[in-house]
């Protein structure tokens, strides 16, 4: 896995947590020692790089002067389970359905990952997002299918719930990687970047990754391209909810020109440890972002709508509750 180093993470931290300054405020510290923690994230230019962000700035008013907060820009919601098993990262974004996968080693995990404990569940809410440029000639996933049309495919690389997520997609609709391939069309698993240039320009004709409302990277691509997103096919949703995905409508106008609510699967973000994390840490952790939720909401639109009421349960986490989380919201009277 190709590794960032030390110091660029520190001034990508830095510099972002200087730009959230607004949200932390002041730093009282409220632990009696300083902490080393690292998030795993994904990249620039995803909603969970702001994520990371936005948390960062809010531990940093939560622990004492000293203490660290690297933000990890790379894997995603299947990678992220793995770098925390590993000891690479302390805190990990995620989904829920991933994670159940990853503690059950399903899917996209070989081998369980059964050390994994929940901290906060349901913070958002994402989509599958099927976007083909306009003047693809695209109507649907099935006319790609039936024409073999050898399109340019987007989504981002291996490890991203995106691109595991586009994989579950395919087989559902009956073809894979290699099959659009054999059609002379490709498949570019790429970041942000090369994926905001090459959809504006026509390099990429269709793009599918999982989305929350203010995407900052869908989000510049439907302000700079005539772009429309696909509905999955119902026994298509069927099949993918089977595999723990939950059926979701993207709603109308969440991004320019998508005017018709698009039906699809959802997600929900989950932030995830290891049992071994100290329940104080993972206590102040989970008391920061839950007595934040407005100044999250803020910095990004997705977090609107969050609150922690049940943000605890196995539904809501998909692995078991950390005890130092539970001790919050026992305090707070969300569980018994």
């Amino acid at each position: 896995m190709k590794r960032f180093s030390s110091s660029l993470l520190g001034w990508l931290s830095l510099a972002l947590i200087a730009v959230l300054l607004s949200i932390s405020g002041g730093r009282p510290a409220l632990a009696a020692e300083k902490v080393q923690l690292r998030m795993a994230t994904m990249f620039l230019g995803s909603s969970w790089y702001v994520y990371g962000a936005s948390i960062s700035a809010l531990l940093h008013k939560a622990f004492p002067k000293g203490s660290s907060f690297d933000i990890l820009p790379f894997s995603g919601a299947v990678g992220n389970m793995k770098l925390l098993q590993q000891g690479e990262a302390n805190l990990a974004l995620g989904f829920t359905v991933m994670a159940r996968w990853a503690r059950n080693g399903e899917h996209a995990y070989k081998d369980p990952l059964p050390d994994l404990r929940g901290l906060i569940g349901g913070m958002d809410d994402y989509y599958l997002g099927v976007i083909v440029r306009a003047d693809a000639g695209i109507d649907s996933i099935d006319q790609i299918v039936k024409e073999k049309k050898p399109v340019s495919w987007m989504t981002v690389p291996v490890g991203g719930g995106g691109e595991f997520t586009t994989r579950r997609l395919m087989a559902a609709y009956g073809f894979s990687y290699d099959a659009l391939k054999g059609w002379k069309g490709k498949v570019q698993n790429t970041g942000f970047g090369a994926i905001r240039s090459q959809m504006k320009d026509g390099r990429g004709q269709i793009l599918t990754h999982v989305i929350t409302a203010g995407h900052p990277s869908v989000t510049e691509i439907a302000v700079t391209t005539a772009i429309k997103f696909l509905p999955l096919r119902e026994d298509v949703i069927a099949t993918l909810v089977k595999e723990g995905y939950g059926r979701a409508v993207l709603p109308a106008g969440t991004f320019r020109g998508q005017d018709k609510a698009v039906p699809t699967v959802g997600l929900h973000t989950n932030l995830v440890a290891l049992a071994g994390l100290p329940d104080d840490v993972a206590y102040r952790v989970t008391k920061a972002v839950c007595e934040n939720t407005k100044k999250l909401a803020r910095a990004h639109a997705s977090f609107k709508t969050f609150t922690c009421e049940q943000a605890w349960t196995e539904e809501a986490l998909g692995v078991p509750l950390h005890p130092g989380a539970a001790r919050y919201y026992k305090e707070k009277g969300y569980m018994k």
